[in-house]
């Protein structure tokens, strides 16, 4: 059966490029919030005036700009939990540092009329963090 695009056209591709997958893995980040783990303890006072500093992290998959909304995504949960306080200069009391190793997309639910467009994605990635206090 011919797609809508006619039988010689191949589907045509989203018009902002790559922006939904990064979309899709900000919010599979902030959603699954890292496998029910959190960063720092249950008790806020305890925590109380500690800072926390999150740099960038290596990008050793081929998708580009992945490690931004990774950052991205993990800095405004920290922000949300409240525990320590965000440092974006000089040094806090916790270095955050990562490398994002893997990164999966599968489409879950496609377009009634075309299987190949994709509407939702499961994606997965695979993380190496390491907090040094």
């Amino acid at each position: 059966m011919p797609s809508r695009n006619g039988p010689n056209r191949s589907p045509r591709r989203n018009s902002r490029g790559s922006l939904p997958w990064v979309g899709a893995a900000a919010l599979a980040l902030g959603l699954c919030g890292c496998a029910g783990y959190r960063l720092g303890p249950l008790h806020p006072e305890l925590t109380s005036g500690k800072t926390i500093q999150v740099n960038f992290f290596e990008n050793r998959t081929l998708e580009p700009r992945l490690v931004e909304a990774v950052n991205r995504a993990l800095r405004k949960s920290l922000q949300q939990d409240g525990s320590y306080k965000l440092n974006t200069r000089g040094e806090g009391d916790v270095i955050v540092n990562g490398a994002v190793l893997r990164y999966e997309r599968q489409g879950v639910s496609f377009q009634p009329n075309d299987i190949l467009t994709a509407r939702d994605y499961q994606v997965t990635l695979t993380v190496k963090v390491t907090a040094i206090p």
